[in-house]
């Protein structure tokens, strides 16, 4: 065999029973392992690579010329013959490629239905012999059948034929090398199925006991699998299979033996969007296609329109109803052959109910009220509307022409260039005014033109540099035309524009950015975007304002808020970063991909469709404007970074870079401190200690935000006062937070190197013989409950952990109900706290993860292996649930819901969540400005559902 990439290129049309052979045919030929004697004589133990163009096409300019190069690198022709071939001039035109540079020997013929006389094409059935056109019977594998089994079945025998040619060897000497491998697999089997029947047999008494328990692990790790194929289902957008395979997972009703997997719950919770408050997009749904050309969305949102290539040329402009979920009509057009480089360039929504679709053959004009052909025009490979719908643009890029209509069909004028080649082109908002690019390729250089749409005649023109026009409808505003230019197409780093009015063009500063995003000729400010930044500039000085940095390489950028200057920007691992840009720019929300790269993003009504080419799928997002009766408003700056956070009662601190901010979770009223403070905590429900820069402590009233009072430097909070240790006089002063004064002063005994309170007893640490040995003492109510030599110690409001000398095992002490609840060896602890109920104990650690403790039994109900971007853990006592909340370092937060009577795993992922409630109710941040309380859905609820 010649040394080339593919052993075999399989030729198919595609759909039907033609690719389902296709795919048998495929995976049994690279599968198949050679018999050893043959392996030997090779130097290979399988056939090689085989080239099918779903798994093999990568992304290019021109499928057309991806699929030439596979086919000249391709030892074999496979060609799925059926009735149908003869229609698919792209099959056809394969076969000729191929022929032209290999003969005709080296096509393998595959009979997958119908007769060979109506199946097998001219190619295969006549060739030349002697200057003279002979028929001839090709030698052809037969998988015809009824369904894919039988043809699987034909196949374990019918491949050979297709081997035999491909290894250069006989037929007959593969099929009894076959048989007898067979032979020899089906000996072993029926001979270790009977040792495991024998063996069965003789344990099956003992082992019938836990026959019941290993069912219940098997459905345990089946509902874990498919919560993982429910939640790749979700980041690919397709919720509709992740909701199922998450019930799947779950039990069918509250009274099956299925084990209930609360990891299931959280994967249909996700699915069903129930939590899901943050601002911006959410996954909605995807729809498949063949060869995605081109997409745009209605502006109401109803309707996308999308051109996909469904066979070798025949292109098809499906008009689909968004929210049916169905396409309504297709019509065959005749665009340029420019694939995916010419997204959103093809069609254009327009009026109330209209759309323009590009045609080399003709513009079409549909109406989606009657779905109708309306009227077509002049043949275009590229098509604009002006923003006001008054006047459509057909671009001509193969015979470089220009026509312009009213929406009625009249013609208004049309362009043509004599020489160079209609490169890109752009109508003004009101429609009066139109820009194109001419390149002449042979020099390197371009021609920019302001057409008058009602004449066709040139109103301006500029020659002094070499332009580029970004390909999208925001390089117009108002008045004026935004362009880059320079000394070559791969130079234009500058950029200018043109006043309409003035019809004067002006050329500016240099531009680091390789795109013009948006224009807002009112403001004077337009954006642009290099690679992973998005930037705001002067019109007229070039000035860069603000920029915002994306967290990878941008693939694409829109404006989904044009009032609100809101962008959606794609990046290169399919995910989404909703950014405000309307004062100094930072991200609202970010939605995850499945690492694809979308070509081209575009909105429209409530909605957002990024397109994946080597998906071959358009992905469908939702903007999310969902709200509750219960809404809280946090006055957030832009850029306000959240830090920390803490819980006490019904008062959640938020401590920003900027500023900080106290909610009440009952009332949802959000009370702003409008000052950074080095750390903000509650000391109880009413009070919050603002630990300012200077190291006093300032007690502010939760409920309006006003000063309370003040202490001075190195004094410590707990929940009912805030104390400081006087070591020099040995004692122990209690402040008020409301206000400020002592309110009670402990005498400490000597050589006391540590003191507070903890919940109305006095706790105290004195120094013995050396260093290392520290007596511990805690007091209430003048009687002693601890006594200790220890080495470590940690406080919290109700308790204290600590680690005696020579011990490796921490204690838990309860100060409620003045016991020892447990004793373990948890790890370098770093911090700890517990519920507002009291019900668990959160320790962190920095070498073990962190441990959730029921202080009722000193039970470890919980262990997390990663702690650290957990800020906080809510219980309260009539609740059936508790909250873990999760902060990243970029301030986005997420919310693990737990269910109390089974805490292994969380029942819902909460992005945005902040808190539970006492009403049951998960406090939600949209990321800009509301905060939401929404009621926990439980499992009761969905079952009934």
């Amino acid at each position: 065999m010649a040394d080339k990439k593919y052993a075999a290129f399989i030729s198919y049309r595609h759909g039907g029973v033609d690719e389902d052979c296709a795919k048998l045919l495929h995976q049994s030929i690279e599968s198949y392992r050679l018999p050893s004697q043959l392996a030997k004589k090779l130097g290979k133990k399988k056939v090689g690579r085989v080239f099918r163009d779903v798994d093999e096409l990568p992304t290019s300019d021109s499928l057309f010329n991806n699929i030439e190069v596979a086919l000249n690198d391709s030892e074999f022709l496979i060609v799925m013959c059926t009735p149908r071939l003869k229609e698919s001039k792209w099959c056809l035109r394969e076969l000729e490629i191929f022929s032209e540079k290999n003969g005709a020997d080296k096509i393998l013929a595959v009979l997958a239905e119908g007769e060979p006389e109506d199946s097998f094409p001219d190619i295969l059935t006549h060739r030349m012999v002697d200057g003279v056109m002979t028929e001839v019977e090709p030698l052809a594998a037969d998988l015809r059948g009824e369904n894919n089994a039988q043809r699987k079945k034909k196949l374990k025998t019918e491949r050979l034929r297709i081997l035999a040619s491909i290894l250069d060897c006989e037929y007959d000497q593969l099929y009894q090398r076959e048989r007898r491998r067979q032979t020899k697999r089906i000996t072993a089997v029926v001979s270790g199925i009977f040792a495991i029947i024998v063996c069965f047999a003789a344990v099956m008494v003992r082992e019938n006991f836990k026959l019941q328990s290993q069912v219940k692990q098997t459905q345990e790790a089946q509902s874990y699998l498919l919560t993982q194929y429910s939640e790749t289902a979700y980041s690919a957008d397709n919720r509709t299979t992740a909701a199922l395979l998450a019930l799947e997972g779950l039990p069918k009703d509250l009274g099956d033996s299925r084990p209930y997997v609360a990891e299931s719950m959280a994967a249909l919770t996700n699915a069903l969007q129930i939590y899901d408050y943050q601002s911006g997009y959410t996954a909605d749904r995807a729809v498949n296609t063949q060869t995605m050309d081109s997409a745009e969305i209605s502006a109401d949102g109803k309707y996308m329109v999308y051109v996909d290539l469904d066979d070798w040329d025949i292109y098809n402009a499906h008009i689909y109803n968004i929210e049916n979920d169905k396409t309504e009509v297709s019509f065959e057009v005749n665009p340029d052959f420019c694939g995916h480089q010419t997204a959103g360039t093809k069609t254009r929504f327009f009026g109330e109910h209209f759309v323009a679709i590009a045609g080399k053959d003709g513009i079409v004009i549909a109406d989606t009220d009657t779905m109708k052909k309306v009227w077509s025009g002049a043949g275009s490979t590229e098509i604009d509307v002006s923003k006001d719908g008054t006047v459509i643009g057909a671009f001509d890029g193969i015979n470089n022409t220009a026509a312009f209509y009213k929406p009625d069909g009249t013609e208004l004028s049309s362009f043509s260039l004599d020489a160079g080649q209609l490169a890109d082109g752009g109508i003004s908002p009101n429609g009066k005014y139109c820009a194109i690019i001419e390149n002449d390729d042979e020099n390197g250089e371009s021609k920019l033109y302001i057409l008058d749409t009602a004449t066709g005649e040139i109103a301006a023109e500029n020659d002094n540099a070499t332009f580029q026009v970004s390909k999208n409808e925001h390089n117009w505003s108002g008045n004026t035309f935004i362009f880059r230019f320079g000394d070559t197409v791969d130079t234009c780093d500058k950029y200018g524009y043109y006043n309409a009015k003035t019809r004067k063009f002006t050329e500016c500063a240099k531009l680091e950015a390789s795109d013009i995003v948006y224009l807002d000729e009112e403001k004077e400010i337009f954006f642009a975007s290099t690679e992973s930044k998005i930037a705001e500039y002067n019109l007229k000085t070039g000035e860069q304002l603000y920029s915002y940095s994306a967290s990878g390489q941008i693939s694409d950028v829109c404006v989904v808020d044009e009032k609100n200057m809101k962008f959606e920007l794609a990046i290169d691992d399919g995910s989404l970063e909703y950014v405000d840009y309307e004062q100094s720019p930072y991200l609202i929300s970010q939605l995850k991909g499945g690492g694809e790269s979308f070509t081209k993003i575009v909105s429209g009504g409530d909605y957002l469709a990024g397109y994946l080419i080597n998906s071959y799928k358009v992905r469908l997002y939702r903007f999310n404007d969902r709200t509750t009766e219960k809404t809280g408003v946090m006055a957030r700056r832009p850029n306000e970074i959240l830090s920390t956070v803490s819980h006490e009662g019904k008062s959640f601190c938020m401590n920003t870079s900027v500023n900080s901010y106290i909610l009440n979770t009952d009332t949802m009223n959000v009370v702003t401190i409008p000052s950074p403070t080095s750390y903000l905590i509650l000391g109880n429900e009413n009070t919050v200690v603002n630990d300012n820069y200077d190291g006093t402590l300032t007690y502010i009233n939760a409920n309006d935000g006003e000063n309370k009072a003040s202490t001075p430097d190195e004094c410590t909070y707990m929940a009912d006062a805030s104390y400081k240790f006087d070591e020099e006089n040995n004692k122990l002063d209690c402040y008020s937070y409301d206000t400020g004064e002592i309110v009670k002063s402990y005498d400490l005994p000597e050589n006391c190197v540590e003191a507070n309170i903890i919940n109305g007893g006095l706790l105290y640490s004195v120094q013995k013989d050396n260093e290392k040995d520290v007596l511990m003492n805690y007091t209430k109510d003048g009687k002693e409950y601890i006594n200790a030599r220890v080495e470590e110690r940690f406080d919290f409001d109700t308790g204290i952990v600590y680690r005696e000398t020579n011990s490796d095992e921490f204690i838990v002490f309860d100060v409620l109900k003045n016991k020892e609840i447990t004793k373990y060896a948890y790890g370098n602890i770093d911090w700890m706290k517990r519920t507002n109920d009291n019900k668990y104990l959160f320790i962190s650690t920095s070498d073990k993860g962190a441990y959730v403790i029921d202080m009722d039994n000193g039970e470890i109900i919980l262990t997390i292996t990663d702690s650290s971007t957990i800020y906080d853990i809510t219980s309260y006592e009539n609740s059936k649930y508790f909250s873990m909340l999760y902060l990243s370092d970029s301030g986005s937060t997420k919310l693990y819901l737990y269910e109390k009577d089974n805490p292994l795993s969380p029942v819902a992922k909460i992005n945005g969540g902040l808190t539970i409630n006492e009403n049951d109710e998960v406090l939600i941040y949209d990321g800009e400005k509301n905060i939401y309380a929404a009621p926990i859905v439980d499992k009761e609820t969905i079952y009934k559902q």
